[in-house]
């Protein structure tokens, strides 16, 4: 007896749904990407209950034609291609002519549309695939579609289906997108009754991204353009201020559609490398133009998924991109390019229609007390007490101050192993070019708590992490230390005799080589203990020897972010730095400031946290209410 049967119609048609319509918000996904092939500049969804119950899309596209409305709901009925050839040459968001009729297949389904060639309007209903009523109405040019009674025929699926909120979260979600990367249309998303989001559809994604986000983050942005041969890059990626806590907000759209691709974001995070704190994720929003013949969309069904000809390159060319962008860009927390005339209204405009805002996420810092201190402040050292400043006056020319009873070679340079060995240079392979003179031409005012260097240029404020700073100068002189192989050695007069565990012995053998490179000269003393016989000398004191250890501790909590190298440098920057509280003199902060203007990274230390941050005379102002 025969056990394969073919399956009616009606089964067909459902289990194809299911490829496609995987919750509500596919539904809009799929009316908006219509309405956007059908070159619409404004689109409004509406809907209720998540979508369950009611969603609505309209548009003021060219419309269809009467004698097509049919067509629309079969299964593979398309005007976006003729035949197969043609997916090698895809200008259009949809294609495959599955959409409508999976919609049809597990909702009701209502349709109004006019043509400008055409008299009348037409209207079709639909309800799990049968047509009941057809008819001429009267339409304004355009279309829309009313979906009702979501999954009514498949009560398998809609049980499935989360939350009335949730799944309003995942409409909103794509509505947004959709939006930052069609910023010609205008986007009016209508939640149970109440508009939520408006776009101006100006063509500007700062004002899209204003309006999604609000006027702070949207200054927080920075205009990203960047083309070659291959491919376009458009679009604006966030500083680290802003950085979040998942990768969501990393959104990219090849020739103006929404995708997901894991290739494209390493190339963001790798770009923003050393910028970003542990567990953070870059704020970005862009939109590659690539030729069609070089990327495949016919991937899966819901179209979200496309491969590359050339992913090398695609990768390449995307961290080039933005991390010549960071180069180019003030970093500095809370620094905001003064926006011009045109730009402030564009965001006052847009912030005025935006009705909800994704907050920043507070900036963690982390705990930086266990790792002691690595030698004497030079500031207790070259003053006893009867010398210390009791008080101070800086002049508008920091070179000159006066003082009251202050030891007179206060006024002379002191020379300090952590500053004085050879200078630095960077030699990043993008250049970073903005605020260099800037950092270092700031005028010192003073140190505030022995930890913030309190600095002016302008009508801006500068507050400077001395330990921050410090530490991002240490960590890129000792990778070129490394980089080199010139780290200078002190031999110790008794080796070091360090018992191990199982994992620390394979955290030793695989990293071997690393140690070497970097100052440690290690010898095995039996089967799981080692001899430190030498230690690399760090802005002119060796290391401590005891340091080895805690440079296993982290290496064996490294995330998987950072590497087994980066790992061992950033405990060593940090252990060798100034640490908060320690007292500075007015030298060695102008020594500090020179010296982090010419790292590769000067606004975070190793771990992404910010090195200095700022605040301007008017924004300082209205905190005083002296301006409204």
């Amino acid at each position: 007896m025969s056990k394969i049967r073919l399956l009616d119609e009606s089964t067909i048609n459902k289990i194809a749904a299911g490829e496609v319509i995987e919750r509500p918000s596919s539904i809009v996904k799929e009316l908006i990407e219509n309405s956007l092939d059908a070159g619409a500049a404004s689109v409004t969804v509406e809907i209720n209950d998540g979508g369950k119950s009611f969603i609505s899309v309209s548009d003021n596209g060219s419309g269809i034609a009467s004698d097509d409305l049919l067509h629309v709901f079969e299964r593979h009925a398309t005007s976006k291609i003729k035949d197969a050839d043609d997916l090698f040459s895809i200008y259009t968001l949809g294609f495959r002519g599955e959409a409508m009729a999976s919609i049809a297949a597990v909702a009701e389904v209502e349709l109004q549309t006019h043509t400008e060639d055409e008299a009348s309007g037409s209207y079709i209903l639909i309800k799990g695939g049968n047509v009941l009523e057809n008819k001429a109405i009267g339409f304004p040019v355009g279309t829309t579609v009313t979906v009702r009674n979501l999954f009514y025929n498949t009560p398998a699926r809609e049980k499935f289906l989360k939350s009335n909120i949730s799944e309003q979260g995942h409409i909103v979600d794509i509505v947004e997108k959709l939006s930052m990367v069609n910023t010609a249309v205008s986007f009016k998303l209508i939640v149970d009754g109440k508009t939520v989001l408006h776009t101006p559809g100006n063509g500007d994604l700062l004002s899209v991204l204003t309006c999604i986000y609000g006027k702070n983050t949207a200054k927080s942005m920075v205009r990203l353009d960047y083309s070659n041969p291959l491919i376009t890059i458009e679009g604006y990626i966030g500083k680290p201020e802003i950085a979040r806590g998942n990768s969501t907000y990393m959104i990219f759209s090849v020739n103006n559609r929404v995708i997901k691709n894991k290739m494209m974001g390493e190339a963001v995070k790798q770009a923003y490398k050393g910028l970003l704190m542990n567990n953070k994720f870059p704020f970005v929003v862009l939109n590659i133009k690539v030729q069609s013949d070089k990327i495949d969309v016919n991937v899966h069904p819901t179209k979200a998924e496309i491969k590359f000809s050339d992913d090398r390159s695609i990768f390449s060319t995307i961290y080039t991109a933005v991390k010549s962008c960071l180069a180019s860009s003030s970093l500095i927390y809370g620094s905001f390019d003064e926006p011009s005339a045109e730009k402030e209204t564009a965001l006052s405009t847009a912030a005025a229609q935006r009705v909800y805002e994704a907050p920043a996420p507070a900036i963690e810092l982390p705990d930086t007390s266990g790792f002691g201190d690595s030698y004497i402040s030079p500031a207790k050292t070259q003053h006893n007490t009867e010398d210390t400043v009791t008080q101070t006056s800086f002049l508008k020319d920091n070179q000159n101050y006066t003082t009251k009873n202050v030891d007179k070679s206060f006024y002379e340079p002191k020379p300090d192993s952590r500053f004085t060995q050879p200078r630095y240079e960077a030699a990043p392979q993008v250049q970073t070019t903005y605020d260099r003179n800037l950092i270092s031409s700031l005028k010192i005012i003073g140190l505030l708590f022995n930890t913030y260097i309190l600095a002016q240029d302008g009508s801006n404020f500068y507050l400077i992490d001395q330990h921050a700073a410090h530490e991002r100068i240490n960590y890129e002189y000792l990778m070129d230390k490394y980089d080199t192989a010139d780290m200078t050695l002190q031999p110790l007069i008794l080796p070091i005799v360090i018992e191990l565990s199982p994992k620390e012995i394979t955290l030793i053998k695989d990293n071997f080589s690393i140690f070497e490179r970097l100052g440690f000269e290690i010898e095995w003393f039996g089967e799981n203990t080692i001899a430190v016989r030498s230690v690399p000398i760090i802005m002119g004191a060796p290391c401590s020897g005891d340091f080895f250890n805690e440079i296993l501790d982290s290496l064996e909590s490294t995330a998987k972010a950072v590497s087994p190298l980066e790992s061992i440098v950033i405990s060593m920057a940090c252990k060798n730095s100034i640490k908060a509280g320690d007292a500075i003199s007015f030298e060695e902060m102008q020594e500090l400031l020179r010296r982090l203007s010419v790292t590769k990274s000067p606004y975070t230390c190793p771990h992404g946290r910010p090195t200095l941050i700022t605040m301007s005379q008017y924004e300082l102002e209205k905190k005083f209410k002296r301006v409204l």
